[in-house]
């Protein structure tokens, strides 16, 4: 049965995702990591409750991230990802 994924901040602010599956849902030493199937954003992952990103709209995020970088280079022989842990960057 679907639900409803909700973020609040301070009450004044509200993201709601309607979510069909839940993928995965386990707890590291560190955080909480949710995986869950929506109806309008496809995957989509949340860490300690808060969204993170989505096959939705990750493009946004890391093309803005990576391609500044990447056509300044004069030459991309090798490249350093520091942070990146959902492994869309890559």
């Amino acid at each position: 049965m679907p639900f409803w994924f909700d973020e609040n901040h301070f009450n004044r602010i509200r993201y709601g995702l309607s979510v069909k599956e839940i993928l995965y849902s386990g707890k590291s030493a560190y955080q909480q990591v949710d995986v869950f199937d929506t109806y309008e954003m496809g995957r989509t992952l949340a860490i300690d409750n808060l969204y993170m990103t989505s096959e939705g709209d990750e493009f946004l995020y890391h093309e803005m991230l990576v391609q500044p970088a990447m056509v300044s280079a004069p030459s991309i022989e090798n490249v350093l990802v520091i942070g990146g842990g959902d492994g869309v960057t890559v």
